[in-house]
């Protein structure tokens, strides 16, 4: 749980190193990466560097493969406490824009099933991957993606138990319009648009099982 925390922060400026950019650098793995670990963890997989004796972990990839289940849970139970530890209003942000406290304690605050996109329906799983800077472009993002979707084909054919249902459809997920690099992997993963605001590409991939 530590490196997903060290991680998800390392990468939360789209992609880039937000170390300093928050007066409680907890706050973006509260949301993209801890709950996973904590509501399903047979979804979860960490890349390790084997260069050093340590091999620790550079890179993670998480999901679920109930998005409606996965949130109702994340608002229910994960949520509820990080809202009290993180009240309303959020901090004013600073004049030069840097601190993103404000960006995600609204996002605690904020029901993450008010919108149900309309592909959720097709697209009922869905991911986050991260690897840390100096580790892309050596295959570990592949294998993450290849361990997922793996694990989520099993789920739908009772490999880990038949209790994710749906699955079969397909995954999701969302990168920054401006993370280009992130778009392209996608793209050469298999995934293709599904939908698009100005600033996000969301992106879904058939699953087979």
């Amino acid at each position: 749980m530590p490196y997903l925390y060290r991680i998800c922060l390392k990468t939360a400026q789209g992609g880039k190193d937000a170390t300093g950019l928050f007066s409680d650098e907890a706050l973006p793995g509260h949301y993209y990466a801890a709950p996973y670990l904590a509501y399903d963890r047979q979804f979860c997989f960490m890349a390790e560097d084997e260069s050093g004796p340590d091999h620790v972990p550079c890179g993670y990839i998480v999901g679920t493969a109930d998005s409606p289940a996965f949130y109702q849970w994340l608002h229910t139970e994960w949520l509820p406490p990080l809202r009290q530890q993180y009240p309303l209003p959020p901090p004013a942000p600073t004049p030069d824009g840097a601190c993103l406290d404000r960006r995600y304690i609204t996002l605690l605050h904020r029901n993450p099933a008010e919108k149900v996109p309309a592909y959720i329906k097709e697209y009922p799983a869905h991911l986050h991957i991260n690897l840390l800077d100096g580790h892309q472009g050596k295959g570990l993002g592949r294998a993450l993606m290849k361990a997922l979707l793996t694990a989520l084909s099993a789920s739908c054919t009772g490999g880990h138990g038949g209790e994710h249902l749906g699955v079969h459809l397909g995954v999701h997920l969302g990168v920054a319009r401006k993370n280009t690099g992130a778009v392209a992997f996608y793209t050469a993963q298999g995934f293709t648009l599904l939908e698009e605001t100005p600033d996000t590409l969301f992106m879904g991939r058939k699953l087979t099982p």
